[in-house]
């Protein structure tokens, strides 16, 4: 597909691509995201790293 210098192309994917919602599952950490924070807490003495992201 080529353009004829006068058409307008998207310049962001919001335009060409319309914007979900997201779940209500998809906006918290999953199991092992929280596992795997827990330990990086424990291994550098971080607390509430969780609480950052």
């Amino acid at each position: 597909m080529t353009t004829n210098g006068s058409q307008i192309l998207p310049t962001t994917e919001g335009q060409v691509r319309p914007i979900t919602k997201l779940e209500p599952q998809d906006l918290y950490l999953t199991d092992v995201e929280e596992k795997l924070l827990s330990l990086i807490e424990r291994e550098y003495g971080i607390d509430n790293a969780a609480s950052s992201v």
